[in-house]
């Protein structure tokens, strides 16, 4: 798992996401919600997001992608652990690149141009809190051809 702001990122050399987070950088806050095919299999898909009760939802991970999620306007929570902590509840399905657990992880909060970068080791729980929010969520294959 990485955090961070994409006013400072390059503080902390995270080169290899570099084009990424310039790509986030450079999105208009009023994008229109939908999919973007990009080069080598990366794809991004813009979303209002209605806000989740954390107790009613569950973490997620994926194996052949790792997720860059970036808000681009409201507040929203995101639940973290690795996958070592959680047990699985929805087993892996292939056609969606997910599957679902359930235990605790720790809340981070996440405001525009924070962002936050998934591994398959690692379960999130995006999309929490109440209202709404925005966001676009980069999906980098974990092997690029």
């Amino acid at each position: 798992m990485i955090f961070g702001n994409i006013h400072t990122y390059k503080d902390c050399g995270i080169t290899a996401l570099s084009p990424y987070l310039e790509l986030l950088r450079s999105l208009p806050t009023d994008i229109p919600d939908g999919r973007t095919h990009l080069d080598n299999g990366v794809y991004y898909t813009v979303y209002t997001v209605n806000l989740k009760d954390p107790k009613t939802a569950n973490f997620e991970s994926h194996k052949n992608y790792i997720d860059l999620q970036y808000i681009l306007e409201g507040t929203e929570q995101m639940e973290i652990s690795p996958l070592t902590e959680l047990h699985e509840v929805v087993p892996y399905s292939a056609e969606k690149d997910c599957m679902f657990w359930s235990g605790e992880g720790v809340m981070l909060t996440f405001r525009p141009g924070d962002f936050a970068v998934y591994a398959p080791m690692d379960g999130h729980k995006p999309g929490l809190g109440t209202g709404i929010s925005r966001k676009v969520v980069i999906k980098i294959p974990v092997t690029q051809e």
